[in-house]
């Protein structure tokens, strides 16, 4: 079995050194799943796709899917589909372009897709964490509840 620390991987992608490209299969999907955690506790959600982080998102729903995290698939599809209902394109030019252009009222008044992600952090890590063990990846973090001590 190998062994994984979702912050050690985070840190990797991070590196000049290695940056995503030094990120294989397994660790990518750990990655896309933490710098989306990351632009919520910094930026807010709507952030993470309009950054340079955007081009993650298909492997955000890989994760998801592959993981069984209906959870946190279905708060990514609900912003999806609440982009689309206004006629917002799921590309980052299009959905910075319609963030910069909400009225404080707006931004109230839609669904905190961050707040619900957060709140899902432990069901997502335990789910991703069992598919990972199928897949021969043990998720390793001793300030979690997911991982193994």
């Amino acid at each position: 079995m190998r062994s994984l620390d979702p912050r050690a991987v985070y840190l990797k992608a991070l590196k000049p050194s290695t940056g995503e490209a030094g990120l294989d299969d397994v660790e990518r999907l750990i990655y896309a799943v933490k710098e989306l955690e990351t632009y919520i506790a910094m930026s807010g959600w709507e952030a993470f796709f309009v950054g340079s982080c955007s081009h993650l998102c298909p492997d955000l729903r890989r994760c998801f899917e592959l993981s069984r995290d209906d959870r946190s698939l279905a708060i990514l599809d609900d912003f999806i589909a609440y982009l689309a209902a206004r006629g917002v394109a799921f590309e980052s030019d299009a959905i910075e372009q319609w963030y910069s252009a909400e009225t404080d009222e707006s931004i109230a008044s839609r669904p905190d897709w961050g707040a619900r992600f957060v709140e899902a952090e432990q069901e997502r890590w335990t789910r991703i964490a069992a598919y990972l063990r199928t897949q021969g990846v043990v998720l390793v973090n001793p300030d979690t509840k997911w991982g193994p001590n």
